[in-house]
C-alpha cells in the first residue's frame, strides 16, 4: 500500500509541475525558451571581444580570446565545438554572424524552440491507465 501512496504522490507532483510549465509557455510568445535566450545573450557578451576573419562564404576565423576559432556556417560547427554539442550558437559563432544578413535563432537547434518547449509538457502524465479499471 505505501508504494501506491508513493506513486500517487510522484503523480500529482509531476502533474502540478507540468501544469505551472504549460501556463509558463503560454505567456512565451518569443521563437526561443527563455534558458536558451539567456544562454545566447551570454554567448553575445563573450563575442563581443571576438575578431572576425572572413575566410569564404560561409568560413571565419575567430580570435580575441587566446584561442584561434574556426566557424562554419554552412555546417554549423565550430573549432570549440560547443555550437556541435549544445546546438546552441557559441560566442565564435555569433562574432561570425554579427554584421551579416543572416538570423542568430536559425542556427539554434528547432528543439530550443518555443514551440518544442510546449510539446515536451503537452500530455497528461496517468498512473494508471486511464481507460482500464
Amino acid at each position: 500500500m505505501p508504494v501506491l501512496a508513493l506513486l500517487d504522490a510522484i503523480q500529482k507532483l509531476t502533474s502540478k509541475w507540468f501544469n505551472k510549465h504549460r501556463n509558463a509557455i503560454g505567456s512565451a510568445t518569443k521563437t526561443l525558451t527563455p534558458s536558451t535566450k539567456a544562454i545566447l545573450r551570454a554567448n553575445f557578451t563573450l563575442s563581443q571581444r571576438l575578431k572576425a576573419s572572413q575566410l569564404d562564404a560561409f568560413e571565419y576565423t575567430l580570435y580575441g580570446d587566446g584561442n584561434d576559432e574556426v566557424v562554419n556556417l554552412s555546417d554549423r560547427s565550430c573549432s570549440c565545438r560547443v555550437f556541435q554539442i549544445e546546438k546552441i550558437t557559441c560566442a565564435h559563432a555569433i562574432a561570425a554572424i554579427y554584421g551579416t544578413k543572416l538570423d542568430l535563432y536559425d542556427f539554434c537547434s528547432p528543439y530550443y524552440s518555443s514551440q518544442m518547449w510546449a510539446l515536451s509538457y503537452a500530455d497528461t502524465i496517468y498512473i494508471r491507465c486511464p481507460h482500464c479499471k
